[in-house]
């Protein structure tokens, strides 16, 4: 049995309504993959990532090579595995309500809602959509989009003006991983780039989910593509219906890319 995995919790900024966004690291290698929770504030994309890092952990202790002939507890070596599971956790307040009744936002929150479902709201304290407030395309998706504070795809008045995108934006800079896994909730499916064939091959191999193509204007994936020369896979999928084990596979690979 090998020596206790050491994960390294850090508080790396503070949503709007200032709720702690915390950042985990496993390993201590050079090169730096990055797994996000959604920034739409479900629980199930969080729940997944979770399942993950546990999962990690007991396969290091144990030596284990869940895929292929690499040994995590080598892995975490040459790798430095980074996790944000909660990069919105005022969305993830609102939809579960629990801000307080003499919360001072409770009123505006209320109104912005107005007859929009709570499990809807995607946006942080303030109404602005952190998912789409990167600097990406930027100017094309505001002209489309929501031009006010909404409950969810208002992408606010310029990039990185939320506390939480501009904390991931620095914390991105700074790391500068070499893949970038975003972890959403939805139907089952996969984006990434078809001109970056190491990934296309893992996700060919190990996906148990189709290909799509989204738009990724304003997104964390297209800003991090595009500053930062990251290579980004963006993930939807069902926590509540057992898709880890599906996706167990793919996700081990995916941390030695």
């Amino acid at each position: 049995m090998n020596e206790t995995v050491v994960m390294e919790r850090q508080i790396c900024g503070r949503s709007f309504l200032g709720s702690p966004m915390e950042l985990i690291r496993l390993g201590t290698g050079k090169t730096a993959v990055l797994f996000c929770a959604g920034f739409g504030g479900q629980r199930q994309s969080t729940q997944l990532l979770e399942c993950f890092l546990k999962d990690l952990q007991d396969c290091a202790q144990r030596s284990l090579s869940p895929v292929g002939k690499i040994n995590v507890s080598w892995l975490f070596s040459v790798r430095s595995l980074y996790f944000c599971l909660k990069p919105n956790p005022d969305a993830t307040d609102i939809m579960e309500q629990k801000l307080s009744e003499d919360s001072p936002f409770l009123p505006r929150i209320t109104r912005l809602c107005g007859k929009t479902p709570l499990a809807l709201w995607s946006s942080n304290g303030r109404g602005v959509d952190p998912g789409c407030n990167f600097n990406y395309r930027f100017a094309q998706y505001k002209s489309r989009g929501v031009s006010h504070p909404a409950p969810f795809g208002y992408c606010g008045s310029f990039p990185e003006s939320e506390p939480e995108s501009a904390c991931f934006a620095r914390l991105a800079r700074a790391i500068r991983p070499r893949l970038f896994v975003h972890v959403t909730h939805g139907q089952g499916a996969l984006a990434f780039p078809n001109d970056h064939a190491p990934l296309k091959e893992l996700c060919m191999r190990y996906a148990p989910f189709e290909q799509w193509h989204p738009d990724f204007s304003a997104s964390p994936e297209g800003w991090m593509a595009q500053e930062l020369g990251t290579v980004c896979l963006r993930i939807t999928a069902d926590g509540e219906k057992g898709d880890y084990s599906l996706l167990r596979p793919l996700l081990f690979a995916l941390s030695a890319y």
